[in-house]
């Protein structure tokens, strides 16, 4: 069952698109930072975490890790592998890239810290 869609609290109007998605670090429920497309009024809802969004797409523990980015390829626990295995084997970041899958960049912006900086 889809629930109501959310309406604008300065005009009252439905046409409100989602900017940023944010879990809190308990798991427990989601911040969804809104625009109103008609008067461009940003809002805030909160909603539990077994909560249906606008679009009917449930969102959950097992689509968002709490604190990460739903976008996030990797886990907090994968990074810390992954730097690990650099320090420690010596590999290469072409070594590494092949081994998960990603490119050479992206291994290399994991080991100097300038994505996943918080893991």
């Amino acid at each position: 069952m889809r629930n109501k869609r959310v309406c604008c609290p300065k005009c009252e109007r439905f046409r409100t698109k989602i900017t940023c998605i944010k879990v809190n670090d308990e798991g427990t429920l989601i911040r969804r930072y809104r625009k109103c497309e008609d008067c461009e009024h940003m809002f805030r809802t909160t909603q539990p975490v077994e909560f249906h969004d606008d679009d009917g797409v449930m969102w959950g523990m097992s689509l968002i890790e709490p604190g990460a980015h739903p976008q996030a390829k990797f886990t907090k626990s994968q990074i810390r592998r992954i730097r690990n295995t650099y320090k420690l084997e010596n590999l290469t970041y072409y070594d590494l890239a092949l081994q998960y899958d990603v490119s050479y960049y992206t291994i290399a912006k994991i080991i100097n810290n300038h994505s996943y900086k918080n893991c």
